[in-house]
């Protein structure tokens, strides 16, 4: 029993080392992947952020004329 047990090990032990091979080159390329997106991503995020305080300023400005405008006193 042991011997036919050891043959089918001795069988799928070179499939089982290459998928574990492969398996961890996968996930380096993932890992070199992601970090090239964020690299990518970046500049869009800083403009975003920029754009985004520029709205808030615009958006704070016309709620101070707003304010001023139509809430003064006659």
């Amino acid at each position: 029993m042991y011997g036919i047990l050891d043959r089918l090990l001795a069988f799928i032990q070179p499939a089982a080392d290459q998928w574990d091979d492969h398996q961890a080159r996968l996930e380096h390329i993932s890992v070199q992947l992601l970090d090239m997106m964020r690299e990518c991503r970046r500049p869009h995020d800083i403009q975003n952020e920029v754009r985004d305080l520029r709205y808030s300023k615009t958006a704070d400005k016309m709620k101070i004329f707003d304010f001023f405008f139509f809430h003064r006193k006659n």
